[in-house]
C-alpha cells in the first residue's frame, strides 16, 4: 500500500496503520517533514508475518491535526 500526504509547511507529523481494535500495527513516520508532498508505503508486514486481509487505518497526528482513513488490504 503506497500514500501521499501534504504537509503544508515544515511541522512534526505522526503516520500510523492501526487495527480496527484500535492497536498500532505500524509507524509509517515520526518526526519533521518539510512542507510539501511526501509519499510512503507500508508492505503489509507486521512483526515479519503478512497482515490479515481485513479493515485497517491509517492515521496521521500533527499537532491539534488528527485524522485517520479507513482502507481494506486484500490477500
Amino acid at each position: 500500500m503506497s500514500l501521499a500526504i501534504t504537509v503544508p509547511r515544515a511541522q512534526w507529523v505522526e503516520l500510523s496503520i492501526d487495527d480496527v481494535a484500535g492497536r498500532r500495527l505500524t509507524t509509517l513516520w515520526r518526526g519533521d517533514l518539510s512542507a510539501g508532498e511526501h509519499t510512503f508505503s507500508w508492505n503489509g508486514m507486521v512483526n515479519a508475518e503478512h497482515a490479515q486481509a481485513g479493515l485497517y487505518w491509517v492515521r496521521l497526528r500533527s499537532g491539534n491535526l488528527k485524522e485517520a482513513k479507513p482502507f481494506v488490504l486484500t490477500p
